[in-house]
């Protein structure tokens, strides 16, 4: 069963899935969540990526509600022209992380931005448009230096993560991070390609990205509410 309308949910196996004709969600509260992470993706193959599950389950043991969202359908993302197309991702994104901000049980929670791959320039533009809402960022295997803003006014603390193997990645990734002003930091998953399917890798990726969220989602959850 699935919801039409943009802002519609509903609950199955404590799951709601929000969908709406520019993309599909699923969202997992957890009891007494402390924060949450909205986990951007293109590729229609997202949802069920071994990398993406193991990190959104991470992130609810450790007491953080995951949201993944698809910002492409499946039959879209096939199209280089849609993969590529920032300026759509960004607003698909924006859409859904308005709804989550409208919703009762995510709206007061910290909020981090996790992006992989395709989606993480359109991430980087949401978080230069966000900062006020965005208490962290994740981009995992994409290329931020395509992102259309001026990374120097990134506000939000930003972490990158790249595959050692690839070294084109982890070299425009080293030019992004130079550029930063932001608290940010640089993490090169040493014996990783981009499936993290080498042994102790998604592991070690899945680690850096705990620590990135619980460290600035507890810092936020300690503020007074002023979202």
């Amino acid at each position: 069963m699935i919801c039409s309308t943009r802002d519609a949910a509903f609950w199955a196996a404590g799951e709601a899935v929000l969908d709406s004709r520019e993309f599909h969600a699923a969202l997992t509260v957890t009891p007494d969540a402390f924060g949450l992470a909205a986990m951007f993706y293109v590729s229609g193959e997202s949802r069920r990526s071994p990398v993406q599950q193991a990190i959104a389950r991470s992130l609810q043991k450790l007491g953080v509600a995951t949201c993944l969202v698809e910002l492409l359908a499946p039959e879209e993302a096939e199209e280089a022209g849609q993969r590529a197309d920032v300026s759509l991702l960004a607003r698909r994104a924006h859409a859904a992380l308005d709804i989550l901000a409208s919703r009762c049980d995510t709206r007061r929670l910290p909020l981090a931005v996790l992006a992989t791959d395709g989606s993480v320039p359109a991430a980087i533009a949401v978080a230069e448009c966000r900062a006020g809402q965005i208490d962290a960022l994740v981009a995992c295997c994409g290329r931020p230096d395509l992102a259309p803003v001026d990374l120097r006014s990134i506000r939000v603390p930003t972490l990158l993560i790249v595959p050692s193997k690839d070294r084109c990645l982890v070299e425009h990734n080293e030019h992004v991070f130079e550029r930063l002003n932001c608290p940010s930091q640089l993490a090169v998953i040493v014996g990783a390609s981009r499936t993290f399917s080498e042994p102790g890798t998604l592991v070690a990726c899945d680690y850096v990205v705990q620590q990135w969220c619980e460290r600035h989602l507890r810092s936020a959850a300690s503020r007074p509410f002023a979202r």
